[in-house]
Formats: structure tokens, sequence, C-alpha cells
């Protein structure tokens, strides 16, 4: 019925604005839809001239190149930190301060993510990537000696290089997931969303295959290497690609095609393959790799036949006989289809139109900026930082979010003692490894394609991802908590991988969708940094800590704990706050914001 009301409005309009008289100049029954960039900015569809026309994909492009810088810094300290404690002759608990340094810059991440907001993703990405060049150049030149630093300030100075380190990741990282939040249509987002995390996650792997192949001399120089990728995937895509902050005044099409899409999947698919096939043949040592947060990725790309954007917020037409048809949003974005392009978004049009015959069928027009039909979701209110704050939407999703990444690190932080503890073969711990790397790549591609599939075709909101989300955590830790054998243990392992690989791709997608997207760079990055520190801090380090400590048999080995009681209280304790996650999950679906969200995708 709208279609059909806009469809009749379209001549009238355009004749007001004096652009068109004939209906078939505009838009040629012969020539069917426009195909390309110049001949959408010229037609007379109400965008106005001043405003530029852009592709996303140079965005896009900048984004996943800078995805694998932020997981290979962020997740590569033990590739260097043995070397480290011998170049300094520091204690375990010196390394162990310097390398949990990031854990407090976890609390403030969010400032990283305001100056995104503020600034833009391409100031952002040159910032972080060149602040993370200089702290990586000189945390390696205390490291070697060749800045000479007093033995009672090393400690603190490289911690506080850390600390500056993790922030630059932190500005790359609310970038990347802003300019996809902002400029991927719904029937993309999803699936670059997952891709991102993909490589965000495969990065550390690959940075330990890249640095073995070069030869590795001193384990430090790494530093000097993750310094140069920084500036070569994240600064210099950024200057040469971004010409201006994406959310000021330009409208951005959402031009990813399935040939795109092949692309993104394929590198990682490549990415996750050596990385796996390295851990499981033995070539890493699996005590290294458990610092990664290691994935790869299905070879199936998903599809997409028509793309849309996004408009900031909803603006009424002028109904005079302006030439122009403003749009106030911060980012417009432009449906585009890889066999034509047809128009799903149109602002609302004055009701005082002439009735004239219908344009032809190869155009369609939807009144609001929220396309009909397409799944695109934005709140009306688009929450800052302390309003998202204020809510409790925010809470139920942050605990949520939290006690599911801490059941994840729990396992990449302790595989290696719960296979010890277990007596299982040594070569457990590498396969296990291997496979939670693999389930978990696997679950964040999957989940932002299903997801994104189930919303567009079945209505079924984001969250209801999360219920399955804790339900797989809770499982996977109730088998882990019995394990005795191998192939438990391994079955458990899994399952925590693909639960653990949910929560990523999904806190992009759904703090965009309840708060919206104009400021994502704070909003997520709140989520980023919080969710990895609590959950982190609470139950990898002393929940887990503490068990394994009270188990261990005086008179025996004093550092090391046998048997399924070492963790298995912990497990049970994940379970028990999984169960609560289902809960919150499903509170969340019955707020207003989520709600009034989800109720515009009919």
């Amino acid at each position: 019925e709208i279609k059909g009301r806009m469809r009749a409005r379209l001549p009238g309009l355009l004749r007001r604005t004096g652009q068109n008289n004939n209906k078939n100049k505009a838009c040629p029954k012969s020539d069917g839809p426009p195909k390309s960039l110049n001949q959408l900015a010229s037609l007379p569809f109400g965008y106005p001239d001043s405003k530029p026309v852009k592709s996303n994909v140079p965005a896009i492009s900048c984004a996943i190149l800078a995805s694998v810088t932020t997981g290979g810094t962020s997740y590569a300290f033990s590739l260097y930190g043995g070397a480290l404690k011998h170049s300094l002759h520091l204690t375990q608990a010196q390394l162990a301060t310097i390398s949990s340094a990031n854990f407090l810059a976890g609390f403030f991440s969010w400032i990283p993510g305001l100056i995104v907001d503020r600034f833009g993703e391409r100031f952002s990405l040159i910032l972080g990537g060149s602040i993370g060049a200089i702290s990586l150049v000189y945390f390696w030149a205390v490291a070697t000696r060749l800045v000479d630093v007093p033995r009672s300030l090393i400690v603190v100075t490289l911690s506080s290089l850390g600390i500056l380190i993790f922030l630059a990741v932190s500005l790359v990282t609310g970038s990347v997931f802003k300019a996809i939040s902002s400029t991927c249509g719904p029937n993309t987002k999803g699936a670059v969303v997952g891709a991102a995390k993909g490589y965000v996650g495969v990065g550390a792997g690959a940075y330990a295959i890249l640095f073995e192949s070069l030869g590795r001399k001193n384990d430090l120089d790494c530093l000097l290497m993750i310094a140069g990728l920084n500036v070569l995937a994240t600064t210099l895509p950024a200057v040469l690609l971004l010409t201006e902050k994406l959310s000021d005044d330009v409208i951005v099409v959402d031009d990813l095609s399935d040939h795109h899409l092949n692309t993104m999947y394929l590198g990682l698919m490549g990415l996750g393959v050596l990385v796996v096939g390295q851990s499981v043949s033995g070539h890493m040592d699996g005590t290294d790799l458990l610092s990664f947060d290691t994935s790869s990725a299905s070879s199936s790309a998903p599809t997409s036949s028509k793309q849309t954007i996004n408009a900031d917020e909803e603006i009424p037409l002028k109904s005079d006989k302006s030439q122009q048809i403003p749009f106030s949003g911060s980012t417009a974005a432009v449906p585009f289809s890889n066999e034509g392009t047809s128009i799903d978004s149109y602002n609302e049009i004055d009701k005082k139109t002439d009735n004239v015959p219908d344009p032809p069928d190869e155009t369609i027009l939807v009144v609001n900026a929220t396309p009909v039909g397409s799944g695109t979701l934005q709140p009306k209110k688009q929450y800052e930082l302390f309003e998202m704050l204020s809510t409790y939407e925010a809470w139920l999703l942050l605990w949520t979010c939290t006690i599911l990444t801490g059941g994840g690190t729990l396992m990449t932080n302790n595989m290696a003692q719960m296979s010890e503890s277990l007596s299982l073969h040594d070569n457990v711990t590498p396969a296990a490894l291997a496979l939670f790397c693999a389930a978990q790549a696997f679950s964040r591609v999957a989940t932002g394609v299903v997801s994104d599939a189930c919303l567009q075709r079945y209505n079924w909101a984001r969250p209801y991802f999360l219920v399955l989300a804790s339900i797989a955590t809770c499982i996977a830790h109730l088998v882990l908590a019995f394990a005795i054998h191998e192939i438990s243990f391994v079955i458990g392992v899994v399952l925590a991988g693909i639960a653990f690989g949910m929560i990523w791709p999904l806190v992009v997608l759904i703090v965009g969708e309840l708060f919206g997207t104009r400021h994502i760079g704070a909003n997520y990055m709140f989520y980023d940094g919080f969710d990895s520190a609590i959950g982190t801090l609470l139950i990898s380090m002393f929940i887990a800590g503490y068990v394994y400590e009270q188990h261990l048999e005086a008179g025996k080995d004093e550092t090391t704990c046998y048997g399924k009681q070492c963790f298995q209280i912990t497990h049970l304790a994940v379970a028990a706050l999984s169960i609560i996650c289902i809960l919150t999950s499903l509170c969340l679906m019955k707020t207003k914001i989520a709600k009034r969200a989800y109720a515009q995708n009919p």
C-alpha cells in the first residue's frame, strides 16, 4: 500500500522540484534502473547536489585490513614474552604484570570510541595505527636495552606502553566496526561483521606464521614487524582510501557484491587453515597459542542480491519549491543491487501531490528512511554512551556478554592446565585448541550470516541468539565439569568455542540496533573492553585460580593440580551463571527499546 502511494506521488514531486517533466526521462524504461554511482548521483530523486555519493567498498576494505592488526597486536604477547623475560631478567610475577596491564585499559576503551564518534573513522585509523606503531617501536627499544630505563621503572614503563598500545588498538577497533555498522545494509552487515571478527581472531596466529617465515633470530624483533604491519595495514590504507569523515554529509552506497564477500571469506579461510594447521602439526608451541584468539572461516560465503543504506534519523521533505530535498542524517545509504538499483528507501513526502500515472515498474519508493521490509533497524533515538548506560537494557546486555566472554577466555587461558589435570595425552592440548579456534571462528561467521537471514525472513530478533549462546555455554561447561576422557573433553571444548564465537558479532549488531549507529564507536567499545576485562578477571583469573589452588595436594607437586576437581567447580559456576544469562537475554527482548527496535522489521 505504501509503495503504491509513493509510485503515484513521485512524478508530482519531480515536477514540483522542476527537475523532471517526463517520468521516463529520469529513469528510462528501456535502460532499466541506474547501474552506477554516476547515474545514481545524477538522478533527481531528492538527493542534494552538494552531497557526494560514495561507495562503501573503500571503507570496508580499510576495516577488514585493519581488523587483522587489532588481533595480531592484542594477542601476540606470547610471541615475545619469553625473550622479554630473559632480556631484562624479569621475574614471572613482573612478566605477568606487564602482560595483564591491558586489562586495566579495558575499563577505558570507551574513550577511544568517543574519539571515533567525534573525529571519524579516517582520523581514528590514522591516529591509532601511528600511535600503536610508535609505542611498539619504543617497547622494542626498551626491551632490547637500546633505551636505558632504570631497573625500578622497567615494569612501570612497559606496562604503561602496553596500556597505550591497547588504547591505540581500541581506536582502530572502534573505527572498524563504526565503518561497518554505518555503511553496510541489512543483507550484508551481519556477514561483514562476522568476517571482521574472524580476522581479529586470526591476526595473532597469522603474525606468528609470518614471523616464523621471516626467519626469527630474536623474538623481540616481532615487535618491529607488528609496528610495520600497523602502518601498512591501518595507517596507509586510511590515508589513501578514505578521503573524509564517512558520517559527515556523505551519501554512502552499500555497494558490496558477492565477489567482495567471497574475497573476504576466502582470505579468512586461508589464514584460518594455516593457523589451525600449524597448531595441529605441532610447529607452534601449544602453550604459546593459548593466549591467541585465533579463528578460521567457513568456505561458504553468503550471497547478497540487494544492499540498503542507513539514515540516522527520519526527516520529512519540504513541500515548497526548493530544488533540493534535504537529508540531515549523518549517513544516508542508497539501496544497490547487482542486477540494478531499486530505490527502497525514501523520506516522507508531502501529501499534496498531483495524482498522475505511475512511474515505471523498475522504480520503487518507500516512505520512511528505514526501508520497508528490508530489516534496516535504526532506533528513533540515537543514544550517546552515558544515555545508553542509563537504560537497564544496556546492563542486561552487559551481564550476558561479560559472562559468556569470561567463559570463553577461561578456555583460552587454561586449556593446557585442564588437559594436564585430567592426565590426557600431550597432543590433546594443541588439537583441542585448534578445534576451539575452528569452532569459534565458524561460529563468528555463521552467527552474523544466520542472524541476518532469520531477521530478514522470520523476524527473529538478534537477542534470541544470545539465548542460544547462553544455552551452548551452559551445556559446554556441564560437559567439561564431568569430563574425564579425551572425547568428552574435546566435545566440551568445541561447544565452548561455538558459544564464545557467537558473542563477538552479536554485541556489535545488537548495540547498533538498540542504541543506534551514530555513537556506536563509544557504545560498542565500552562493551568490547569492559566485557573482556571483567569476564577474564572474574572467571578466568579469580574463580578458576582460587579453585585450582584449593585443590593442590599438600606434600605432592605444589604447583600442579591433578583430577577433574581442579576445574569442576569453576565449570559448574560458569554453567550456573549462563542460566542467568538465558533469563537476562529473554528479559532484554521484553524491554521497550528492544520491542521498538525490532518491531520496525515487519
